[in-house]
């Protein structure tokens, strides 16, 4: 018997609009454990748990999922348990391929319990007509959820409701209503005293260098330390004011007591990408929120603001260079600024306001950063192309194994056969030879033995048939390779070059960089595989 490594899958969307403990996540590892408590054939064996809490089933961009499949592929999973089909997923069409198609290839039991699924149960290529029904079941019914969840949604922000998980800075939720927002006073003093020095003349820097200056916590800080529970960008890092921030608040126009609403949206269902909404579309209600900061000294900032940002006639616009959005300080993560003169360099624009980062104040000159990005991208696309080399003969030497391992399993397969015809015949030679009870009994059990280990060598060699189908499938491996071997005979920085192959780039002072090549993760798969 196959020792099974089992996964414990479970998920929960906010928008699947079924409450109640059952369909919980707790629930739902309650069900399958006592599932499991009644399954012998698999209640010893080893079992880990995968959960998704608050993600959408519609697409498997999920880290809980991913995890899980990543362990599939290693090989160190060979049972999969659901409550059903629709914590699983919710797209019909992903779903089957899963069941028909990537798990059988992969050789792992999938088990659904409330569908009473049982991949080991059934025979032949397909699930039976009834799984993909219910798949597209789940998947029509998860599209009517979100259209009436989202038609809820947009009801709530017609009447003025706050729907958003978090408050804006100065505001703070309802402690009787949650949709409700109130005004958050210690946080409501600082946005009153932006807009003050704003109208006083006082740039979005200059305001972001006063409350530096005076220690006062940026919003994200100010949330933290206010026990607000979310997901940090920088955990381990402070985050500080600057201008970006200022101008933020200055332009929220939220502050006056104007509910505004619907400036972002998912177009696809199950998407986590939200896109920006054109002004004209917004909801906005006037006076649906408590006031922090008049109108008329919001529209005086504002006009403070245009004036300062007005552009002199004649004036060079900023323009496009070739590393534009790549360069970051490698202490306070913020991107660096760029200085437009004969000799263009970089500097990191946080010492401006604060020095909490530790970041060095070293000119980086743009020519000596190119020439840098230059020379690691062309020792790149060499090892591409000395990997393109070593992945064609892997290849071959895949095909030559998958062919040797299609031999071994036929020849194992005949000789469980004749062993199992031999133990039909095992009867008629006790008779006819005249055994003993006892001889029978152990020529039986020799027998048994004997296909008991052809059976778990077929088994193994079916698994190394499959990774190695796998890995030759797998068309992620070499997106590395195809990616950067294409500029072979590269000898000049270009944008679209720098576009498709730098992630981004870490200046840590004038002597040490960090540059992060897209595609690195496809490369570490692929030179384990090498």
């Amino acid at each position: 018997m196959k020792e099974y490594k089992i996964a414990e899958y479970l998920r929960l969307s906010l928008d699947d609009g079924e409450p109640g403990e059952s369909h919980s996540i707790g629930g739902q590892r309650a069900l399958i454990n006592g599932f499991l408590e009644n399954q012998p054939d698999i209640l010893a064996y080893s079992r880990e748990e995968f959960s998704d809490d608050g993600f959408s089933g519609t697409n498997f961009d999920r880290p809980g999922f991913m995890a899980m499949m990543e362990k599939v592929k290693r090989g160190q999973i060979d049972c999969i348990i659901v409550k059903d089909l629709s914590r699983f997923g919710r797209n019909y069409i992903e779903v089957s391929r899963y069941i028909e198609q990537i798990f059988p290839l992969l050789g792992i039991r999938f088990i659904a319990v409330n569908d009473h699924y049982d991949s080991d149960a059934h025979t032949g290529s397909t699930a039976g007509l009834e799984i993909p029904f219910q798949n597209l079941i789940y998947d029509l019914y998860s599209k009517d959820i979100s259209k009436k969840v989202m038609a809820s949604k947009m009801l709530k922000m017609q009447k003025g409701e706050c729907i958003s998980a978090y408050a804006i800075y100065g505001y703070k939720k309802s402690p009787t209503n949650r949709n409700q927002l109130i005004v958050d006073s210690q946080a409501a003093e600082v946005v009153v005293r932006i807009f003050e020095m704003s109208c006083e003349g006082k740039t979005p820097r200059e305001i972001a260098l006063a409350l530096n200056d005076e220690g006062i916590l940026s919003p994200a800080e100010y949330k933290k330390h206010s026990g607000e529970k979310r997901v940090w960008g920088h955990d381990d890092k402070i985050s500080i004011w600057n201008a970006a921030i200022v101008r933020r608040v200055l332009s929220d126009k939220r502050y006056t007591g104007t509910f505004v609403a619907r400036q972002w949206e998912t177009k696809k269902m199950g998407s986590r990408k939200a896109t920006k909404v054109s002004p004209d579309q917004w909801i906005t209600i006037e006076d649906a929120m408590p006031v922090i900061v008049s109108k008329e000294i919001f529209q005086q900032s504002l006009m403070m603001m245009e004036q300062r940002a007005t552009c002199p006639k004649g004036a060079k616009t900023k323009k496009r260079t070739l590393l534009s959005g790549k360069v970051f300080c490698g202490h306070c993560g913020y991107s660096m600024g760029r200085k437009d003169s004969k000799n263009p360099y970089y500097f990191c624009k946080t010492l401006v306001y604060s020095n909490a980062y530790h970041c060095s104040g070293d000119h980086i000159q743009e020519q000596q950063l190119i020439a840098t990005v230059l020379d690691t991208i062309q020792r790149s696309i060499n090892l591409a192309c000395d990997m393109k080399k070593l992945w064609e003969g892997k290849c071959s030497q895949l095909s030559e194994q998958i062919t040797a391992y299609e031999h071994e399993l036929s020849a194992v397969r005949e000789k469980q056969e004749r062993q199992k015809q031999q133990r039909v015949s095992l009867y008629e030679q006790y008779r006819k030879n005249n055994w003993s009870r006892e001889q029978y009994a152990e020529e039986r059990l020799k027998l048994g033995r004997e296909i008991e280990q052809l059976e778990l060598e077929e088994e193994r060699l079916k698994k190394a048939l499959s990774e190695q189908r796998e890995i030759l499938s797998r068309e992620d491996y070499n997106r590395f390779v195809s990616a950067f071997s294409k500029y072979a005979e590269v000898s000049e920085l270009t944008e679209e070059l720098v576009d498709e192959l730098i992630d981004r780039i870490e200046i840590f002072d004038a002597a040490h960089m960090k540059i992060r090549m897209k595609y690195m993760d496809e490369f570490q798969r692929m030179s384990k595989i090498l």
